[in-house]
């Protein structure tokens, strides 16, 4: 929804923020649930007559009784809940440019990374982490690839964000926070062979982390890692993906949980529902790595593999399965939304390349030579020799821009009320400038 740039579309997508983020646990409220400071919940139920204590009800706007659970379904605390909404909540202040609602926000946004930051362990550099990221019925816990690698990108954005609210000591301690998780997770999670990173890593009884003890090599966890940039080099990407490319199932549609199959003795409950699928949340993230290594196989494969039988899928039929399973095969809930929200992720991130976060506007296409996006109040276009963006609406005051593929050389920067400016592009095809944004502004950059 937010990347309609539509802004009743934005206004729903606010609208579920803020009820999410008023459940957010303060540590006294609810008293009859157990919950840590900053703790989303995961879920709401119809009522609490049969879900036990850790069940609570509260009265919302216009006196309307919800009940709520901290816990996913299968009883597993999770990190997601907190990381992804705060993710969003960052994602929908850059695409709208509603500062102010994030500034008013920023004490429970920062509550909401407090109940992540108490499980940091800063002599090791990685989270110790509850469960598992987003499948709740893995057992995944201690120091898990998937958080932590999840944790990259979310530390880098929450960095931005308190950057963009004036708070340079926050926006450091975030950007050296993704930085030591990076070295880490390459000390303590990266397999012995360098293909892949394990599951988990426990704390070692006297001290120190016991490596890889449990390993069911997680496609999610290294799709991450890799497009959060943790791998070392560029050859040790490509070794991690080569890694996932591997797997029979891997591209059923989009991508498949993992190489090695969570048994009932792996999941709780014994639930393996989840475990011989292929995720939308996956393919994104998928789709997210390939865009990280950049090039024209990666463009490839993210075209061919990744998008393309989803976009076929989609124009035919519109609404997708839950899930696929190894053959392509619909597999769970019909009339599911995953798959369909997948494939705009995939086109705005990826093929088109746009990242709008609160201080910067940031455009590396992966595969999109020469285009032209308008949507609502967003306007960008881009080619190797001129690029141009408009960012209406809520936008106002200043943006780093940051412009990747270009052509080497001098290029003249244009803003409207504002003289033309400068600037160069070196090898590396990356153009940076700073530029008003708001309603009539227009930001055109074109190579001399």
């Amino acid at each position: 929804m937010l990347w309609t740039f539509e802004p009743t579309l934005h206004d729903v997508v606010r609208g579920q923020l803020e009820t999410n983020m008023r459940w957010v646990c303060d540590g006294t409220n609810p008293t009859n649930a157990t919950c840590a400071y900053g703790q989303c919940i995961h879920h709401f139920v119809q009522d609490c007559n049969k879900q036990g204590s850790g069940c609570f009800c509260a009265a919302g706007p216009g006196g309307v009784t919800d009940c709520a659970l901290y816990d996913a379904i299968s009883g597993a605390t999770q990190t997601g809940p907190n990381i992804f909404t705060v993710f969003a909540a960052l994602r929908y202040i850059g695409a709208s440019g509603d500062a102010a609602w994030g500034a008013a926000h920023a004490p429970t946004l920062r509550a909401m990374m407090a109940f992540l930051d108490n499980s940091f362990h800063p002599d090791v550099g990685l989270y110790l982490a509850p469960g598992s990221l987003q499948i709740d019925v893995f057992i995944r816990q201690n120091y898990t690839a998937d958080s932590n690698a999840m944790g990259v990108l979310l530390c880098e954005l929450f960095s931005d964000f308190e950057l963009s609210l004036g708070n340079a000591s926050g926006a450091a301690l975030y950007a050296g926070r993704a930085s030591a998780i990076r070295a880490a997770m390459n000390t303590y999670l990266l397999a012995a062979d360098g293909s892949h990173y394990c599951t988990q890593s426990d704390p070692a009884p006297g001290g120190g982390v016991a490596r890889c003890t449990r390993d069911f090599v997680d496609y999610d966890a290294n799709a991450i890692a890799v497009a959060a940039r943790v791998p070392a080099s560029p050859a040790a990407a490509a070794a991690v993906l080569a890694r996932v490319d591997s797997g029979a199932c891997t591209h059923a549609r989009a991508t498949y949980v993992s190489e090695k199959l969570y048994d009932k003795n792996n999941c709780v409950n014994g639930n393996i529902g989840d475990s011989a699928v292929t995720m939308g949340r996956i393919g994104w993230q998928d789709a997210l790595a390939r865009q990280a290594v950049g090039g024209p196989a990666a463009a490839a494969l993210f075209e061919n593999v990744l998008l393309a039988p989803l976009q076929r899928d989609l124009l035919a039929r519109t609404w997708l399965p839950e899930r696929f399973d190894c053959a392509g095969r619909d597999a769970h809930n019909a009339y599911y939304f995953e798959y369909p929200a997948t494939v705009a992720l995939m086109l705005f991130e990826v093929r088109y390349g746009i990242q709008l976060r609160p201080t910067r506007v940031v455009v590396n296409p992966l595969s999109a030579e020469t285009w032209d996006f308008a949507m609502g109040a967003l306007r960008l276009s881009y080619s190797g020799a001129a690029v141009g963006a408009a960012l209406g609406g809520m936008h106002t005051g200043s943006r780093m821009f940051e412009w990747h593929g270009l052509q080497q050389g001098a290029w003249t920067v244009a803003v409207t009320g504002a003289p033309p400016v400068q600037a160069s592009v070196a090898q590396d095809g990356v153009l940076v400038f700073n530029a008003a944004v708001g309603e009539g502004v227009q930001v055109a950059a074109t190579k001399n």
